[in-house]
């Protein structure tokens, strides 16, 4: 690992086994990441990139793979919308 070099966790949706992350993991190390350690359990891919402009090269070849990255922003309206979610349950109950 490099000094100048950015860790970086991405949110993974869409794998089921090992088999995925290892997919996954191997994309991510053709595309510069480096120390690339995926979870299918969790969803989670954690690296090293270099260049922060590959961030984008990566993103899209797992998206290419089949499975999705999640965006921060997605996230929290996610977040939202299983509130709506609840209080629709506690309406209808």
């Amino acid at each position: 690992m490099t000094d100048n070099s950015k860790k970086i966790s991405l949110q993974v949706e869409g794998m089921t086994c090992a088999n995925c992350a290892l997919g996954i993991t191997r994309s991510v190390q053709k595309s510069g990441g480096e120390n690339v350690t995926v979870n299918y359990i969790s969803g989670e891919a954690h690296f090293n990139l270099t260049s922060p402009e590959k961030l984008a090269q990566v993103i899209d070849n797992i998206n290419a793979l089949g499975y999705k990255v999640i965006d921060s922003t997605k996230k929290e309206d996610s977040k939202s919308n299983s509130l709506s979610l609840e209080k629709k349950f506690y309406i209808c109950l």
